[in-house]
């Protein structure tokens, strides 16, 4: 048997298979070539942290819960100092949140953090930005032993 005579055959199913021939229109599309792009994502530029009110960048991901009053997120494609500044502008910084006014701003090459608490050995809060290999932020909750 001649080897043109069995690809032929197999080719023709493949093509009526695949749709590759060019006079093949889809029977479902009615849109334009311009609506049938996918549009790009649009990433808010902020979203809830579930902790306080408190927002943290529109791209924060993998959000890891350690306990019912802490979380931490990946700011992928931020910078630490990047990272720092936007919550800076974030962050009530001057003022209370949940009746825990502001007591302390501690800063480091690595790491940076906001404090606010509501009277000795009580209730706190605290937000830090952590210099990883994928920068973090975590908002932590519970008590604070150390005078803020």
């Amino acid at each position: 048997m001649n080897k043109t005579n069995v690809w032929a055959p197999a080719l023709v199913v493949a093509l009526l298979v695949v749709g590759c021939s060019s006079s093949d229109t889809p029977a479902t599309s009615a849109q334009s070539s311009a609506s049938a792009r996918p549009s790009p994502l649009v990433v808010p530029e902020t979203q809830d942290s579930g902790q306080h009110g408190i927002v943290v960048p529109g791209i924060a991901t993998n959000p890891t819960r350690m306990g019912a009053e802490s979380i931490s997120f990946d700011l992928p494609g931020m910078s630490f100092e990047e990272a720092v500044q936007w919550m800076e502008t974030h962050l009530p910084v001057d003022n209370a949140i949940d009746a825990m006014m502001p007591c302390r701003t501690t800063q480091s090459s690595r790491m940076h953090s906001w404090y606010w608490r509501d009277g000795v050995d009580a209730h706190m809060l605290s937000v830090t930005v952590f210099a990883t290999p994928i920068t973090k932020v975590g908002i932590f909750g519970g008590t604070d032993p150390v005078d803020c």
